[in-house]
């Protein structure tokens, strides 16, 4: 039996599950973390609540997939620090190739002034601070999906912060 999980080239994994296709509806996610434990447990949490993902320990690996298929993605889910990038590096490049897309990102300490200003300007528009709970992750994705885009005001608060533009 499956795990759920299958191996893609240069650090990807991608959920896909023991079941029937997910509707055509289902968000997507693009899960990109240098722990392979936390992208294992980020595509299982998706797979669970009836989302997908497609894992990636590597940044060139998340945005040269990105690349190929900007559309295939319906948000991002991103850890500030990567070996050798930040998720905001990250994040600035995908949004170059799909301007919109909705990217959560995940820190692990407080984020200053002037690093949620290069966040909003690289096209950040959640941040979910860790440590957090499982739910929490799903909740950041669910208001993701149901507004879009995510550029509509939305209150801060000490766990999740909405938007940064």
């Amino acid at each position: 039996m499956s795990d759920g999980t299958s191996t893609l080239g240069a650090g990807g994994t991608e959920d896909t599950g023991d079941r029937a296709t997910p509707p055509q509806t289902a968000t997507h996610a693009l899960v990109l973390d240098d722990e392979p434990a936390l992208v294992e447990v980020a595509i299982r949490i998706l797979r669970i609540s009836g989302r997908s993902g497609t894992g990636f320990t590597e940044a060139d690996a998340a945005v040269a997939a990105f690349e190929q298929a900007p559309e295939r993605f319906d948000v991002v889910v991103t850890d500030m620090r990567l070996r050798d990038v930040t998720g905001i590096d990250v994040s600035e490049q995908l949004s170059r190739l799909r301007p919109g897309v909705p990217i959560l990102l995940i820190a692990g300490a407080p984020l200053g002034a002037d690093v949620w200003d290069l966040a909003a300007n690289a096209g950040v528009c959640m941040v979910l601070q860790k440590p957090y709970r499982l739910h929490e992750l799903l909740d950041a994705i669910a208001h993701m999906e149901m507004a879009g885009n995510l550029h509509s005001p939305v209150e801060r608060s000490d766990r999740l912060t909405t938007p940064l533009h």
